[in-house]
C-alpha cells in the first residue's frame, strides 16, 4: 500500500519577545496621549547633550552682550519746593485790589508752588542746554567720543548709518551740519533724564512735592556732576527770570510812588515795594529758589544696566528652557506620519524613534 504523502512541517516563526515594561512605557501609544512625568525625565535624560549645549551657548551669548555692552549708571537726588519764599507774600499783596489797578497781579499760581512747577518744565529747556554748553562745556563730555581734543575741533560721525546718510544727503545736493549743538544736547538730556512721584507718596489724596530727579550716563561721576549742574542752571534760569520780574516791578512802584499825592495809595504802595525788595533780596542770596535738593546725588558704584546677575539667570534659564523643549519634541511622532502596519507591540514602540 502506497503511503500517503504528509504534508511538510511549515516553519512556525518564533513570535517576537515583548519589550520589557519600561520600554513600553517610555512612550506614550497615541500621539494624542499625554505624556506623563516619568515619560518626560525619559526624554530629557536621553537628551542631555543637546540640553547642555544649549545651555552653554545662551550662557555664552549673555556672557558676551555684558561684555560688549556700554555700563549706564544712574545718578539720583530728592527735590522739593523751598520752605521759605518772599515771594509768595509779593504776589498775595499784588492780588489785592491796588496789583489789580495797576496791572500787576499775576495770572495761575503764584509763588513757591508756581516755580517748582516751572523748574519741572524748565529741566529739558533749551535755555538750561544753552547754559550747560557755555558754562561747563557739556557738549565735549557728552560726546567725547566726538570731540578732538588736540585739534579742539569735532571729527565727522563714523559708522555704516552716519555714512550711508551723508552719501544720500550728497546724492541730493544737501548739507548738513554734523557738529553736536544744543538741540543734540537737549534732547540727550530729555532721553536719559527722569523726574518721578516717590511710589509710597502716589496713593495719597494729596501727595507732598517731592520728586525723585536720575540721570543716567556711561560715567558714573559725571553723571553725578551733570546731575547737580543741570538743577544749578534750572534753578538760575528761573531765578534771573524771577528777578528781572522784581526789579521791573521795583522801578515801576518806585516811579508810581514818586507821582502819586494820596496817603492811602502811598501806603499801599509802599507796602508792595516793601515785599518787593524783600523778595529781591531773597533771589540775590544764592539759595535756592524753586527747587530745594534735600538728597544730593552720590556716585553709583554698581551699573543700572545691563543687570549683571539678572542677565546671567537669564541665559541660564534659557538655554534650559529650549534645550529641554527641542529634547522633548524631536522624541514626538510626526503628524503626517503613516500608522504601523506592524502589529507587534515592539514594531509599534520603535515607531517613536523615527
Amino acid at each position: 500500500m502506497a503511503q500517503l504523502d504528509r504534508p511538510e512541517a511549515r516553519a512556525i516563526p518564533s513570535e517576537e519577545p515583548a519589550p520589557s515594561v519600561p520600554e513600553a512605557a517610555a512612550f506614550p501609544t497615541s500621539p494624542h496621549e499625554t505624556l506623563t512625568l516619568r515619560q518626560l525625565r525619559s526624554r530629557l535624560y536621553r537628551g542631555w547633550a543637546l540640553v547642555s549645549a544649549s545651555t552653554l551657548i545662551t550662557f555664552g551669548l549673555a556672557v558676551g552682550y555684558l561684555a560688549w555692552s556700554t555700563p549706564l549708571y544712574t545718578a539720583e537726588m530728592a527735590i522739593a519746593p523751598p520752605m521759605q519764599n518772599y515771594s509768595d507774600r509779593a504776589a498775595g499783596a499784588l492780588s489785592g485790589g491796588l496789583g489789580l489797578l495797576a496791572g500787576l497781579a499775576p495770572g495761575g499760581n503764584s509763588g513757591t508752588n508756581a516755580a517748582f512747577l516751572r523748574y519741572e518744565k524748565m529741566m529739558t529747556s533749551r535755555e538750561v542746554a544753552t547754559r550747560l554748553v557755555r558754562d561747563h562745556q557739556a557738549l565735549q563730555l557728552i560726546f567725547p567720543e566726538r570731540w578732538d581734543a588736540a585739534r579742539h575741533d569735532w571729527k565727522p560721525p563714523r559708522g555704516i548709518a552716519a555714512r550711508l546718510k551723508a552719501t544720500v544727503n550728497h546724492l541730493f545736493g544737501h548739507t548738513v551740519d554734523t557738529t553736536p549743538d544744543i538741540t543734540d544736547l537737549r534732547d540727550f538730556i530729555g532721553k536719559h533724564l527722569s523726574v518721578e512721584v516717590p511710589a509710597a507718596d502716589m496713593a495719597l489724596e494729596a501727595p507732598p512735592a517731592i520728586r525723585y530727579v536720575t540721570f543716567t550716563f556711561r560715567d558714573p561721576g559725571l553723571a553725578t556732576t551733570f546731575l547737580i549742574w543741570l538743577h544749578q542752571e534750572t534753578d538760575g534760569v528761573i531765578r534771573e527770570a524771577e528777578l528781572n520780574r522784581t526789579r521791573h516791578m521795583i522801578d515801576y512802584l518806585d516811579d508810581r510812588l514818586r507821582r502819586t499825592t494820596e496817603v492811602d495809595e502811598r501806603a499801599s504802595l509802599a507796602q508792595l515795594l516793601l515785599d518787593q525788595e524783600r523778595a529781591e533780596m531773597l533771589l540775590t542770596t544764592g539759595l535756592d529758589y524753586s527747587a530745594e535738593v534735600l538728597d544730593m546725588p552720590g556716585t553709583p558704584r554698581e551699573p543700572s544696566s545691563p543687570k549683571i546677575a539678572l542677565t546671567l539667570i537669564l541665559g541660564l534659564l534659557t538655554g534650559l528652557f529650549l534645550g529641554s523643549l527641542i529634547a522633548i519634541s524631536r522624541s514626538a511622532p510626526s503628524a503626517t506620519s503613516k500608522p504601523a502596519t506592524h502589529r507587534s507591540h515592539a514594531g509599534h514602540t520603535f515607531r517613536w524613534f523615527q
